[in-house]
């Protein structure tokens, strides 16, 4: 079987590419023959990806935002009948507004894998409406929770088999001695608004005022990089928080952790 796993661009570094190049890394390594495509870029994924898996970019964005769906829908269409695909993996919803005609008349399994909330539309609308399509016209949908799936059976008018599948976790299970006798609260993500670092770092305020001795360590990088650099710097929270942007190991900075924090504005 060829399986073709479709992302934005391998080359960024959230959460859901993590997942995506493990996915196509595992099918790989069980025998499928994997495909993994950037819609735009992809030439330097930041997760580790197999040698056996094929990296592919269906295009570089053009200047003009009205061709980029039409183009993107017919380089993907030739790239599933060139390379025989017989299962689509959309690992973003919104995309499934040109995979829908993408593979339209072909025999291929199209599957979109939801990595939001339901009713997370991420300041996008348009990606409620995709939802919709994809709960209608594709052949399975896969939520992240049983909670999510609920809510895809109550709020859609589905055909697609709704299945729910956790994203599983990369670090095998460990035991170990801490090293250091700092004590680290994580917080992980892209900085931007959604993930809700600016509520953390209003609140680090408070606790920073009565438990100096503990840093907030914050992996991640995003737009609102600028902003939290200000609000640290404003408030006197140097030398208790540390934004230590993109990493591609996060076993390390797991380990030094007393407490995981997950944050999230919606």
């Amino acid at each position: 079987m060829k399986i073709l796993i479709l992302t934005s661009s391998v080359n960024n570094s959230g959460g859901t590419e993590r997942v995506g190049s493990m996915l196509a890394n595992g099918l790989s390594e069980v025998g499928y023959e994997v495909l993994l495509a950037s819609i735009a870029d992809g030439d330097m994924p930041f997760f580790h990806i197999n040698k056996e898996v094929k990296l592919l970019s269906l295009m570089s964005f053009p200047k003009c935002k009205l061709c980029r769906i039409p183009n993107t829908i017919y380089k993907l269409r030739k790239l599933l009948k060139k390379e025989c695909i017989d299962t689509l993996i959309v690992v973003d919803t919104l995309c499934i507004q040109f995979t829908l005609l993408a593979v339209l008349g072909l025999p291929v399994k199209h599957i979109c894998w939801e990595h939001f909330g339901f009713s997370n539309n991420i300041d996008k609308p348009q990606r409620r409406f995709a939802r919709q399509l994809a709960a209608r016209y594709c052949d399975s949908v896969v939520t992240l929770t049983e909670k999510d799936k609920h809510h895809w059976l109550k709020g859609t008018q589905h055909k697609s088999q709704i299945t729910a599948i956790s994203n599983y976790c990369p670090f095998p299970p460990q035991s170990f001695d801490k090293k250091e006798d700092t004590k680290v609260v994580l917080a992980v993500g892209s900085l931007t608004h959604i993930k809700g670092f600016d509520m953390l770092l209003k609140a680090w305020i408070k606790i920073n005022s009565t438990m100096s001795d503990w840093k907030l360590v914050i992996v991640g990088e995003g737009e609102d990089r600028p902003k939290m650099t200000e609000f640290i710097d404003n408030n006197n929270l140097i030398d208790s928080v540390e934004l230590v942007g993109r990493a591609v190991d996060m076993s390390n900075h797991y380990k030094r952790a007393e407490i995981f924090l997950l944050k999230f504005t919606f």
